[in-house]
């Protein structure tokens, strides 16, 4: 497959998604055409679908890592977020820091994705004393 039908694919995926779903597969897509567009020399758009990439990363980092119970035989217990989750979330962090490091982008924001729950937990906790 060619750059170009890749790009039109990409973007196709991102058109067919809405907007307040959380999905992993919008985070890639965004990601990697950033880093096409960088390839084939188009920074502008690079720069806009890396900003896309670093909101939807967030989005799925939050979401990923929020608290999770069941109702188990002895009442309510809190699961833990699986290893593989969290190991995936970082792999994508680092990806992304490597990638705004290599081109001067802007991954600021990424310092607030957390990779597990007890990243969230301190990153409400400064959001909280700071508002």
């Amino acid at each position: 497959m060619t750059g170009i039908n890749t790009i039109k694919r990409l973007r196709e995926l991102i058109e067919k998604t809405t907007p307040h779903e959380i999905n992993e597969n919008l985070f890639r897509a965004h990601y990697l055409l950033a880093r096409l567009y960088e390839r084939y020399g188009d920074l502008e758009e690079s720069a806009y679908h890396f900003e896309q990439a670093v909101d939807e990363l967030l989005r799925l980092c939050f979401h990923s890592t929020k608290s999770q119970y069941r109702i188990g035989r002895y009442g309510t217990e809190k699961l833990d977020i699986p290893e593989y989750v969290q190991r995936r979330l970082g792999e994508y962090r680092e990806k992304m820091f490597d990638f705004a490091e290599h081109h001067d982008f802007d991954a600021s924001p990424l310092s607030m994705a957390p990779t597990t729950s007890e990243e969230r937990r301190q990153i409400e906790r400064v959001l909280e004393y700071t508002s």
